[in-house]
């Protein structure tokens, strides 16, 4: 399972650094992968960030099997005093996601995938708070699924090895994924 679950969230970070974003323009912006769990982001005060997350699937039914089953809470701490600096509920984050999008397995993932389906399909959504004060800051996404899913990922290949193991089904129940970050 937790092999699956890395390649879930390698195939999700793939996706949305593809998928562009919302960046305010007077300053760059530092997208932060809410599932990267244990991964730690060093910015500074003069960024905008960004927050964002998704999920890929072989056909446009697994994606809307997905979104139908996922429900995902996002909170930002500031550890120095320990107060909540932002959260979002389930219901604002089903509504931060963009239109599905697809594409070729090669170009929607990265070079060396192939699958037997001509398209990989995915969505993202994206939160832009941005500018945090320097501290430091602990990001806490909750993800839940209502019902199994299944992205058919196992079906496809990167660089001729399977790109997961069969059946690639996820189970219901939790997923915490903590990230920390550090503004100077």
């Amino acid at each position: 399972m937790k092999k699956s679950m890395a390649v879930v969230a390698s195939i999700v970070l793939l996706i949305v650094a593809l998928s562009g974003g919302v960046a305010h323009a007077q300053e760059p912006t530092k997208w932060i992968y809410a599932a990267c769990d244990g991964c730690t982001y060093n910015v500074t005060t003069a960024h905008v960030l960004g927050f964002n997350d998704g999920w890929s699937a072989a056909t446009p039914g697994l994606l809307k099997m997905y979104l139908k089953a996922n429900h995902t809470w996002l909170v930002l701490t500031d550890d120095d005093t320990g107060e909540v600096v932002f959260s979002l509920s389930d219901a604002q984050i089903a509504g931060m996601y963009g239109a599905v999008r697809y594409g070729p397995p090669d170009e929607v993932m990265w070079p060396g995938w192939a699958c037997p389906m001509p398209k990989l399909y995915y969505n993202v959504w994206h939160y832009v708070p941005g500018s945090l004060p320097a501290g430091h800051y602990t990001l806490v996404e909750t993800w839940t699924l209502d019902h199994p899913v299944n992205d058919a990922m196992h079906t496809c290949t990167i660089d001729g090895k399977p790109a997961a193991p069969p059946p690639s089904l996820y189970w219901p129940g939790v997923i915490i994924s903590t990230v920390h970050i550090v503004v100077s």
